[in-house]
Parts: C-alpha cells; structure tokens; sequence
C-alpha cells in the first residue's frame, strides 16, 4: 500500500502518478575521433525530438481548454 499527504480532504478517483527518484547512470565510453560529427549530429537530433516532444506536452492541456477561458489565458 503506498502512503502519501493528502493535499485536500474527501476521496478521489483517477490515475495515480508515483514520482520515485532513482539513481542516474552515466556510461562513459570513447570513441573513434571519425565518429565524433555523427555522435555529435546524433545528440543535435535527439534535443530537437525532445523539444518537440516538450511542446507537445505543454499545448496539450491548452487545445482541451474550452475557448471562451483560452482567450483569458496565453500558452508558456
């Protein structure tokens, strides 16, 4: 059974989203001086993936938001 701090009071029904911080590893390995400008186009691509990815996350709760509050409020 997981235990947590009850932010307001009564029951709620939903999906449950367990935060659990685990222990980063970093592989650390040489390579070939000829393969530096792919495994540095490789790292360029993988942060446009994720910006894209971000975005998506943050406009996601914005394209659900009915019209008339949208015009209140302004996406970050």
């Amino acid at each position: 059974m997981l235990k947590g701090v009850a932010a307001s009071p009564g029951i709620a029904i939903g999906k449950a989203f367990l935060y659990t911080k685990e222990k980063v590893t970093i592989n650390v390995e040489k390579i070939e001086e000829s393969k530096v400008e792919e495994e540095i186009a490789k790292f360029r691509k993988a942060l446009e993936v994720t910006q894209e990815e971000i975005k998506k996350i943050k406009e996601k709760p914005w394209k659900n938001l009915e019209k008339k509050k949208q015009k209140f409020l302004k996406p970050i």
